[in-house]
């Protein structure tokens, strides 16, 4: 009855999705569908000397306390490849600190292979929680929630033994809710829609590689009549792909345009991707530069990183780098990487464009590293820290944030397991003539995971 209650009062655009969770798995769990499932519950607690985030002579301690779930669905046969990742979670602040929040993250997506090798449908949703404001801490009620739902066919239609034309239609909805501290003023207002068709025409050089030409084209629509989008791309690339790795490359030239405004925005488009295996330890590079609507960021077809979140409209060119090395050897037990981040968002004017938007133009670069260490077969520990630094075109703003995690998992039976952590973060912005943002915050949390299987 309790969590009933609780449902009941998580917001209409969080049921909706875990309505359609629900419905999904109902339609899949049949005598003919072997669906594979995991359902954690959680239960858990941490204590942090500043739940607020506030400049270092305002803290305030506060006590956090959450339940909540993990689900994973997953199916694989000839002709249904479906998995499904979302976690759910309640959680209430004492003291007044915070107001109480609901969320719901994750990811699905469904494949469905109607003719083989020849024709397929796709159904991708992922919902998350992004940063509202990032003039503010990073807190539970400066966050908004981020739904993304695409769906569309895939026809590869084969010319000769080597060559295959491969056309695909793409539906995809955006839809953002608000951060509970905003003011109606601030609130965002950039839910959308975007048809996109592509073709490509692939050539098989060899066995291992692979020669191809592609052209996308995509419309736009937002729900606040600020002007649609056409974007349009064409490039050739290169893929190879071998038993210690593999490569690609896509070069090329995208467009950008908006209704009613006369001047068009072109730039580059690159697409890197190189993957290697050294003896069991494995090293990447991933480069991505292309022009986007700010609401949506990178084609997420193209590579796997995660959008920005932008309030304003805009066209936006953005240059993405990650290279990240895995310790697979490091020692019996444990597995280490290190990852470094560099992303670039630049924002072009237009008529439309106030001449301030260009202000939004930041930088990060990021490194990273982490420790995963199984002790035993009961017992394994994980510590994590990172650097990231972001230098905003506005008021000559930089901001420098230091986090270092850690968390032991000790399982004490087959289903149950108990969780510890620490954490301390640690944020210093400088922000002329608006003034500094500098505080520290300690946390210390256990949990209780309980696994259903």
């Amino acid at each position: 009855m309790i969590i009933v209650q609780r449902l009941a009062r998580i917001p209409s655009h969080l049921r909706l999705s875990a309505i359609t969770l629900a419905l999904s798995t109902l339609l899949l769990n049949s005598p003919s569908f072997a669906l594979d499932y995991s359902l954690d519950l959680l239960l858990g607690s941490e204590v942090t000397d500043n739940v607020d985030r506030l400049s270092d002579h305002q803290k305030r301690e506060g006590i956090e306390s959450y339940i909540g779930s993990d689900i994973g669905l997953t199916h694989d046969s000839e002709a249904i490849h479906f998995a499904a990742n979302y976690h759910l979670m309640y959680r209430d602040f004492k003291n007044g600190t915070l107001e109480t929040n609901e969320e719901i993250s994750g990811n699905s997506e469904l494949l469905w292979e109607i003719i083989d090798s020849r024709l397929s449908w796709h159904i991708n949703h992922d919902i998350s929680e992004v940063l509202a404001n990032d003039l503010v801490a990073d807190t539970v009620d400066n966050r908004e929630t981020r739904q993304i739902l695409s769906t569309g066919p895939t026809y590869t239609a084969r010319i000769s033994g080597v060559d295959n034309i491969i056309l695909s239609l793409d539906y995809t909805q955006l839809t953002q809710g608000n951060a509970s501290n905003e003011n109606p003023a601030d609130r965002s207002d950039i839910d959308s829609e975007r048809a996109q068709a592509d073709v490509v025409w692939s050539h098989s050089l060899s066995s291992t590689s692979t020669l191809e030409v592609g052209y996308s084209n995509a419309e736009t629509e937002f729900d606040n009549n600020s002007p649609d989008f056409n974007y349009q791309q064409l490039f050739a690339g290169y893929n190879t792909e071998l038993a210690s790795g593999n490569y690609g490359i896509r070069l090329g030239a995208n467009r950008a345009e908006r209704n009613l405004i006369d001047a068009d925005q072109t730039g580059v488009f690159t697409a890197i991707n190189y993957n290697r295996n050294f003896s069991g330890n494995i090293f990447s590079v991933d480069i991505v530069r292309q022009l986007a609507d700010s609401s949506i960021g990178l084609e997420s077809d193209i590579n796997n990183f995660n959008s920005n979140n932008f309030d304003e409209i805009s066209v936006v060119e953005r240059t993405r780098l990650d290279v990240a090395y895995e310790f697979q050897n490091l020692c019996r037990g444990c597995i280490a990487q290190l990852t470094y981040t560099y992303d670039n968002s630049d924002f072009e004017n237009d008529d439309l464009a106030l001449s301030t938007d260009t202000n939004q133009d930041n930088k990060d670069n990021r490194i990273s590293a982490n420790l995963t260490y199984n002790i035993n077969s009961r017992l394994s520990t994980r510590l994590l820290t990172s650097y990231l630094q972001t230098d905003f075109s506005a008021f000559d703003r930089k901001d420098r944030i230091t986090e270092v995690e850690s968390q032991t998992d000790w399982q004490l039976s087959a289903k149950l397991t108990l969780n510890f952590s620490l954490a301390y973060i640690n944020r210093d912005t400088k922000n002329s003539p608006l003034g500094d943002i500098d505080y520290n915050a300690s946390t210390i949390g256990m949990s209780a995971t309980y696994t259903i299987k």
